[in-house]
């Protein structure tokens, strides 16, 4: 939030604003409304990072170069930055704020260059950049539930799981691409496998099948696909690396998955996992 506020010219309005109309309006319904949703929820802003160039002012008819020239609204990028703090610190939210903690900058030409093509969209590099700038601070932000943390250290096996209840997510978990139009359907929660354990593909037959690799029981990213980082037909797989893994089916015929006829639900109706 923030940067397209600037560059679309949203009215700034009053941090008391209660509705949608303002940009300090809707901070505030976005945060009650999903503290209302999710109550259990650890709510993180980050603030937006530079811009350079890019845009032009549909009020004033004059492109945005530097983000500190004011909008037709009269703000700067850095006034809606400063309403995501002042939002977040009535709120007692965490801001992770890029805007002052990431090095890079389109106006610094050699990183316009590098990072940011268009002088505002970082590119790969420039989203690493990020990542490890939000990683790092996420690190640092206090469990908001101290009691819940498992000091135990202990990460529950397949066996312990219970897969009739993992559900089929309708959806293209782990995809990166829509390049060859080819949908899919992955399980909505990862299950964590050991190194040894076999994984055996159960029926129906035409789908091919994977293992992705993940960090966590709800990623939606991924290392690798297994076996052979790619979509097999193979019956078992006997799992080399303890971790994380969704399993994922496409439709051997390579046509569309019909997602509202899926005949099984939850993973026990698609594999069985086994110790050697």
């Amino acid at each position: 939030m923030g940067s397209n506020d600037y560059g679309h010219e949203t009215p700034l309005g009053t941090i008391s604003d209660k509705s949608d109309v303002s940009f300090y309006g809707a901070l505030n319904v976005v945060i009650t409304g999903i503290q209302k949703k999710h109550p259990d929820s650890q709510l993180v802003f980050v603030t937006p990072i530079h811009r350079y160039g890019f845009g032009e002012s549909k009020i004033l008819g004059t492109p945005f170069t530097n983000d500190s020239l004011p909008n037709g609204r009269g703000h700067t990028l850095e006034d809606y930055v400063n309403a995501i703090k002042a939002v977040c610190d009535k709120y007692e939210l965490p801001v992770i704020d890029l805007f002052t903690l990431c090095p890079i900058n389109p106006e610094r030409p050699e990183d316009k260059q590098k990072y940011f093509p268009d002088g505002l969209h970082p590119n790969a590099a420039g989203h690493e950049i990020l990542a490890n700038i939000i990683f790092d601070q996420l690190a640092l932000i206090p469990n908001p539930n101290p009691a819940e943390d498992d000091d135990t250290d202990e990460t529950p096996s397949a066996e312990e799981q219970d897969l009739s209840l993992v559900l089929m997510q309708y959806g293209n978990k782990f995809v990166k691409s829509y390049a060859n139009d080819r949908t899919r359907a992955a399980s909505a929660t990862n299950i964590y496998l050991e190194a040894g354990q076999t994984v055996t593909f159960l029926p129906p037959e035409g789908f091919e099948w994977a293992l992705a690799q993940t960090d966590s029981a709800d990623s939606t990213s991924y290392t690798r696909y297994y076996p052979k980082n790619g979509w097999n037909t193979a019956t078992s797989y006997t799992v080399a690396e303890s971790g994380y893994y969704g399993l994922v089916l496409v439709k051997s015929n390579k046509s569309r998955f019909d997602f509202d006829n899926l005949d099984a639900k939850t993973l026990a109706s698609y594999i069985s996992v086994s110790d050697q």
